[in-house]
């Protein structure tokens, strides 16, 4: 979705210090190095339900990376399950941002990798429909016979898919944060750099956004040297906030969505290419088959996904319900509601 703005970062000089790794306390530990990735699935060979990422070998013997956070004790839970959809570009670390508030909450928060990004093998032909499925097939693995689903961003038509084909004796609740609606839900109160993103990826051949997404992101994201690859996320994603959202990042949080961002494209571009094709393309759904409660949260400030987007997706879902956030933006929402949005969840 940040390719415009990413692009145009390239050109920009900075003076961004060099790349410094986490600090040992962190939640969020990625891999910097190539060689170092290969050892984060070893991860397998502990409990499934131990703090961190893990992968999970689905019955198509594919890969499905997830990363557990929130309240766990020594590999098993107690706390009400819920799976969080990643936005776009991004992977199952963006989960981290809901550890703090799981831990509170008594909830095991669980960040799941989609096809060809971080952990998860990459499918072709992987549809919205086929993520439900492999959702309930994790779950069963960890042990969970129901759970909720939390969809952020472009993670919200996953969630919907999940709302529209999983059992309500399983899927206990579904709920959408300043989530993508389908192409039907119009672009009004999108920015211009965000409806330019849109319409570069969903209308560039496969094969061109590919090359786009490879040459301007993708090899620098693989780099061991992430001198370019911070310059491209904070001058052309970071700085470009608005002053309401960057006043929210501090350090650490700016080092999360530097980690998260990369581990979206650290086994290539395919992964990202259908991601994009998948939420900004046709649904194979229609929302008022959708059966099942959802809740959606937006900010009336939103201009990634803006409101009128999340009002026409919460109208067209026979038991969805809309709460709007006067003022919140795209990513204020995330950083200042977390608590609110997860307990009205865990109250469906």
């Amino acid at each position: 979705m940040f390719l415009h703005t990413l692009r145009r970062a390239a050109t920009r000089k900075s003076a961004i210090s060099p790349f410094r790794p986490f600090s040992p306390r962190s939640t969020v530990q990625v891999s910097w190095h190539l060689s170092q990735l290969a050892s984060t699935y070893a991860g397998t060979k502990s409990s499934p339900l131990t703090a961190g990422s893990h992968t999970f070998i689905l019955p198509c013997k594919h890969n499905l990376g997830y990363h557990v956070l929130g309240y766990h004790i020594s590999g098993k839970t107690s706390g009400q399950p819920i799976f969080y959809f990643h936005g776009c570009p991004s992977s199952r670390l963006q989960a981290d941002d809901f550890h703090e508030i799981g831990e509170k909450l008594n909830l095991c928060v669980i960040g799941v990798d989609r096809p060809g990004i971080g952990l998860s093998t990459f499918r072709p032909g992987y549809t919205l429909l086929d993520w439900p499925q492999d959702i309930q097939k994790l779950a069963a693995y960890l042990g969970f016979s129901e759970f909720r689903v939390f969809g952020g961003s472009g993670g919200g038509p996953f969630a919907l898919a999940c709302a529209r084909e999983l059992p309500g004796n399983v899927l206990k609740g579904t709920g959408v944060l300043a989530g993508l609606g389908p192409p039907e839900s119009g672009v009004k109160g999108l920015s211009w750099e965000r409806w330019f993103g849109f319409i570069i990826n969903r209308w560039l051949p496969r094969w061109m956004l590919h090359f786009v997404i490879e040459h301007g992101l993708g090899r620098h994201a693989r780099d061991p040297d992430q001198t370019q690859w911070r310059k491209f996320v904070i001058n052309g994603m970071i700085r470009k906030m608005c002053s309401k959202d960057q006043a929210l990042l501090d350090e650490k949080e700016t080092e999360r969505m530097i980690s998260d961002m990369r581990n979206s494209l650290i086994s290539g571009s395919d992964g990202y290419v259908l991601d994009a094709k998948t939420i900004l393309g046709p649904w194979p759904f229609d929302l008022r088959s959708v059966k099942a409660k959802v809740l959606i949260w937006n900010g009336t400030d939103d201009t990634d996904t803006p409101i009128y987007m999340a009002r026409w997706t919460a109208n067209q879902l026979p038991n969805g319900s809309l709460r709007e956030f006067p003022g919140d933006t795209h990513f204020s929402i995330f950083f200042s509601r977390g608590e609110e949005v997860l307990k009205d969840l865990i109250e469906m």
